[in-house]
């Protein structure tokens, strides 16, 4: 429940934002209306629609005997890969990787004991955490798999 509402204050954050943007595009010329925050809204939300149309998450388990996380698309595809492929989980016990809650969107998975979040699409075209993290940690060969289309996701 906190993870939701977290992403709620999150999202209630980045309307907030969007709107200073405005103001600051304006030149402080006045208030952002109502109507401009209703606008990003109606922008971010057909994004959504829009990454969800390619597949969203209804099931994730951890699977203790081949240690792998098991996702469950909508589409009918499963997915599954290492644990520590994704940045922070490494290093976590069976019992943390065993519950991971999705995000109401479908589009995010997060592990609360561990306060760790993966985003569905990045993971799809193997953006598996930061550049850094994965420029020390990800295999050169599996970068350069998904290096093509690495931009194409991010929004």
């Amino acid at each position: 429940m906190a993870f939701y509402i977290l992403l709620a204050c999150i999202g209630l954050m980045a309307i907030g934002s969007v709107a200073l943007m405005i103001r600051l595009r304006r030149g402080e010329q006045g208030e952002v209306g109502e109507v401009d925050v209703r606008r990003q809204i109606e922008h971010a939300e057909r994004n959504m629609q829009t990454l969800r149309q390619h597949g969203h998450a209804i099931e994730a388990h951890y699977d203790r005997q081949c240690g792998r996380v098991m996702v469950k698309l909508n589409t009918g595809v499963h997915l599954a890969f290492p644990a520590d492929l994704i940045e922070s989980l490494g290093d976590a016990s069976a019992d943390d990787l065993g519950r991971i809650e999705i995000s109401p969107a479908g589009l995010g998975l997060h592990w609360p004991a561990l306060d760790v979040d993966a985003y569905l699409p990045a993971l799809l075209t193997g953006v598996f955490g930061s550049k850094h993290w994965m420029a020390d940690s990800v295999p050169s060969s599996l970068q350069r798999a998904f290096t093509s289309r690495d931009d194409d996701i991010h929004p």
